[in-house]
């Protein structure tokens, strides 16, 4: 024995071990909070997504009610209107389509993107169109007119 040390004590404690492991909880209570923020905005990226593709599956089979949910009441023509532009579109340059949807920017309730559109007459050509979104009710709706 030697200066006071008893023979059982082995000179370590449990602090470094504690302060391990609260730095270890710390990280991860960091990481889920980054992950949940984060999995927020994609949420809205896809919603914002699917609101404009479905618009425009909804315009292609000129289905006012659906058209109408995805769609700001103000930009939603009554049946007729809808029925006659999307017949005049499609006999001039057949079927539209969503190619992309990118540079979503979501502030609050309302968001805006660039959405990609090519009609069936010509692939190649390419139409760009920057859309408005505005949250109602839990869901994004289209509020900019669309190439037609």
């Amino acid at each position: 024995m030697g200066l006071g040390r008893r023979d059982d004590d082995s000179g370590s404690s449990a602090a470094p071990f504690m302060i391990a492991l609260g730095v270890v909880v710390i990280v991860l209570i960091a990481i889920g909070l980054i992950s949940l923020f984060g999995r927020e905005a994609d949420m809205d990226q896809e919603q914002i997504i699917r609101a404009t593709i479905g618009q425009n599956d909804a315009l292609q089979r000129v289905d006012h009610d659906a058209y109408a949910s995805y769609t700001c009441p103000e930009q939603t023509p009554d049946a007729a209107e809808l029925t006659r532009r999307q017949h005049d579109s499609s006999a001039e340059r057949g079927p539209r389509y969503v190619e992309d949807v990118v540079d979503v920017s979501v502030d609050g309730d309302t968001a805006t993107a660039k959405a990609v559109y090519f009609f069936e007459s010509n692939r190649d050509e390419k139409v760009d169109a920057t859309i408005d979104y505005v949250r109602a009710d839990g869901q994004w709706k289209v509020c900019s007119a669309t190439p037609s």
